[in-house]
């Protein structure tokens, strides 16, 4: 199951560029086309690290991200089982479509993130120290704008996943954290028939120049 939210917060700011840019895939999902929309609903993407990082330098994921983060097959259309919208389940990871032509895939994910980030339709956080954004990772696209190279960024970033378990009763969080900071479980609360589970990862996304 992909990433339910993440958390980011500034530690360290350049005095210039650095912002993050935002824009809603539930809002892309419901400008698009309703044929397109039904036939998106049967779709599996794959997505890929690798590849996204690859677009701004051939080897700037390392072998062990690439090992971390091998590519994953995912549907292009997911509900929010709370409130029903659909949002379209796109990132710059994406590379292929379950079923169709390599060229032909590659021009609809290109047409759907132009859809998806036309002008006017993104948030841009411009960050003060000690800010925190909190987003839904089903939902939203973000990315971060240049900065000065001489100047430091640091950013940590928690992402929280879901899981669904059997019937054991309770909630299992768990923390990964960079930096040596060993996984730590938290103590099990009852909440209801199913098990659910949330594992938290942390890591630094930009580290100090």
């Amino acid at each position: 199951m992909p990433a339910l939210a993440s958390v980011l917060s500034a530690r360290v700011i350049p005095a210039l560029g650095g912002e993050t840019e935002y824009v809603s895939t539930r809002l892309a999902w419901e400008r698009l086309d309703p044929a397109l929309r039904k036939r998106l609903e049967s779709s599996f993407a794959w997505h890929d690290y690798a590849h996204s990082r690859g677009k701004i330098a051939p080897d700037l994921a390392s072998p062990e991200e690439r090992a971390a983060l091998p590519p994953q097959c995912w549907r292009m259309a997911w509900k929010n089982p709370a409130n029903g919208r659909n949002a379209l389940y796109l990132a710059s990871h994406a590379y292929a479509i379950e079923g169709m032509e390599q060229a032909a895939a590659q021009r609809l994910l290109a047409e759907l993130m132009d859809a998806a980030t036309a002008p006017g339709l993104s948030y841009v956080h411009t960050w003060r120290k000690g800010d925190v954004v909190m987003w839904d990772n089903r939902a939203t696209m973000h990315r971060g704008r240049p900065w000065p190279a001489h100047e430091a960024r640091l950013m940590v970033r928690t992402t929280i996943s879901a899981t669904r378990g059997g019937r054991s009763r309770g909630r299992a969080l768990t923390v990964t954290a960079s930096g040596g900071i060993a996984p730590r479980p938290n103590p099990r609360v009852a909440v209801g028939q199913r098990d659910h589970r949330l594992h938290i990862r942390r890591s630094v996304t930009q580290s100090k120049r």
